[in-house]
C-alpha cells in the first residue's frame, strides 16, 4: 500500500477508524516511525540527524527503562538482539500512557569509510514492552571526501501525519470530482549543497510518473534553490478528475527529481505516493481532528480526565469539517468500553441514516454549522462510566458524527468512529 511506507497494511484501518481494530499487532504495543535522515549524503565522519516518533498502543503505562537505540551503520539484513546496545546512540524513554506520542531528534556519527551506510533504530532495544526488538532501516551515502557536493530533494521531511497515514494535505480535505483542489507539502534537501536555482518538483494526480525526463500527465512546480538541510513549502492547485466509483480514494505522487539530475533514486524512493478521500458532488464531511502532537489517536477526551467508576463524564471531541460544503455534526453518539490490548471492537454500529446502536449517550448539534476546514469542540454530557470499571484501568471513549444524516450526502456507505483512551481513577 502506497499510503503506508513504514508500516503494515493492518494499521491502515486503525489510522482512520476503530470499527474493528487491533490495539497491537504482531505482539507489538510500542511503535515508532521516522523521517528520512536530514543528511542523506554526508561527509566521512559527519553527523546524521533523524526525527523519530514513538507511541504506545498498550492498555497500561509503559515501564521505566525502555530504551530507543539508533545505530549509524547496522549490518543490513541482520536482526538485532534484545539488550544489544553496542555502538548505538541511546535515548531512555519516560513512561508513556496509552496512545501518548513523543518525538526525538537523534544525531549519530557517520562512518569514515565512503559508501552506503545503514541507519537503524530499535524502538524498545531491551524488549521490556515488545516481545522482540522491532526495528527499521534506512540507507544513506557517505561521500568519498569532504569536497564532494551533492543535492538531494525529498518530499515531506519531518511530517508524521503524511508520513504515517499517507493522507495528503489537501484543501478541501475531501476534493470533489471535476473540480480543483490545493495540495500542500514540503520538500527538503538531504544533500550537502544547495539544489539548482531552476529546481522543479513534479506532481501526478491520479496518474503514475512515466519516468525520467517524461512529464506527461504531471504538474511541474518551480521551487528554486533549497539549501542543504533546509526545506521549502510547496502549494500547487490540481485537477481532481472524474468520479470513478463510490467510496473513492484517489492518489497523488510527488517526484522531486523528475529529470533524474540528482542521485535521489540511489538512496530514497524517486516517487512518494499519498491518497485523499474523494466525493462525486460537494458535501460536508465530519471527522475528529488528529494533530499527531501529544497523542497518536484523535482529539477525544473526558472531563474529568480520570473519572470514578459509576460516575458520569463529559466526552469532548474536536470536530472538523473536511468536506467542501458547510454542514452540521448532527447527532453524535458515544460509547465507552474497556481497552483490550489484543483486539478492540467498538460497540458503535451504523447501518443507515437513523439506524445505529451501541451508544451509551448521545447529543444533537444540529444548530452547529461549520464551514469547510473549520473546527469546533463538542461536548456530550452525562456519559455513564460502568460501576464495575476497575480502578486504574484504561478505557476508550468512542464517537460517531451525524448518525441521523442531518446533512445531505451523495451516498453514505459507512460512518467512521473516532477514539482515544482515558484512565479510571485509582
Amino acid at each position: 500500500m502506497a499510503r503506508l511506507r513504514f508500516f503494515f497494511p493492518l494499521l491502515a484501518a486503525a489510522a482512520c477508524a476503530l470499527l474493528v481494530a487491533p490495539a497491537s499487532a504482531a505482539g507489538l504495543t510500542l511503535w515508532g516511525t521516522w523521517s528520512y535522515p536530514k543528511q542523506t549524503y554526508v561527509k566521512p565522519g559527519g553527523k546524521v540527524e533523524v526525527t523519530i516518533w514513538v507511541w504506545s498502543q498498550n492498555n497500561e503505562t509503559t515501564p521505566e527503562g525502555v530504551k530507543l537505540a539508533v545505530w549509524p551503520n547496522a549490518p543490513a539484513g541482520s536482526f538485532p538482539a534484545c539488550g544489544d546496545l553496542a555502538g548505538a546512540e541511546v535515548v531512555e524513554l519516560k513512561p508513556l500512557k496509552p496512545y501518548q506520542l513523543v518525538s526525538f531528534k537523534v544525531k549519530v556519527t557517520a562512518p569514515t569509510t565512503p559508501g552506503l551506510a545503514n541507519l537503524r533504530y530499535v524502538v524498545d532495544a531491551g524488549c521490556l514492552t515488545n516481545g522482540f526488538p522491532w526495528y527499521q532501516d534506512q540507507r544513506y551515502q557517505v561521500l568519498n571526501s569532504t569536497n564532494d557536493k551533492v543535492w538531494d530533494l525529498t518530499p515531506i521531511g519531518t511530517d508524521i501525519k503524511m508520513t504515517y497515514t499517507g493522507r495528503a494535505a489537501t484543501t478541501p480535505g475531501q476534493p470533489v470530482a471535476n473540480g480543483t483542489y490545493k495540495f500542500s507539502f514540503k520538500v527538503f534537501n538531504g544533500g550537502n549543497t544547495a539544489s539548482p536555482q531552476l529546481s522543479v518538483v513534479g506532481v501526478w494526480s491520479n496518474a503514475k510518473w512515466p519516468g525520467c525526463n517524461d512529464t506527461t500527465g504531471g504538474t511541474l512546480v518551480p521551487i528554486g534553490a533549497v539549501g542543504p538541510g533546509k526545506s521549502k513549502k510547496v502549494d500547487v492547485t490540481l485537477d481532481a478528475g472524474p468520479f470513478r466509483f463510490q467510496g473513492n480514494e484517489e492518489s497523488i505522487s510527488i517526484v522531486t527529481n523528475p529529470y533524474c539530475r540528482a542521485p535521489s533514486g540511489d538512496i530514497l524512493p524517486p516517487t512518494n505516493s499519498y491518497y485523499y478521500p474523494f466525493s462525486k458532488l460537494p458535501e460536508p464531511a465530519f471527522e475528529a481532528t488528529r494533530p499527531f502532537t501529544k497523542s497518536f489517536a484523535f482529539e477525544v477526551t473526558t472531563a474529568p480526565k480520570a473519572p470514578k467508576p459509576g460516575s458520569n463524564v463529559t466526552v469532548k471531541v474536536k470536530a472538523i469539517n473536511m468536506g467542501s460544503l458547510e454542514g452540521t455534526p448532527g447527532k453524535v453518539i458515544v460509547s465507552v468500553f474497556p481497552f483490550d490490548v489484543e483486539w478492540t471492537t467498538s460497540p458503535l454500529k451504523w447501518e443507515a441514516c437513523g439506524d445505529y446502536s451501541g451508544q451509551v449517550a448521545e447529543a444533537s448539534f444540529g444548530d452547529v454549522k461549520l464551514k469547510p476546514g473549520k473546527t469546533k469542540t463538542l461536548k456530550i454530557k452525562d456519559v455513564p462510566v460502568p460501576l464495575g470499571a476497575a480502578p486504574g484501568s484504561w478505557w476508550l471513549a468512542d464517537v460517531m458524527f451525524d448518525v441521523d444524516c442531518a446533512n445531505t450526502y451523495n451516498q453514505r456507505l459507512f460512518t467512521p468512529n473516532y477514539y482515544n483512551a482515558f484512565q479510571i481513577k485509582a
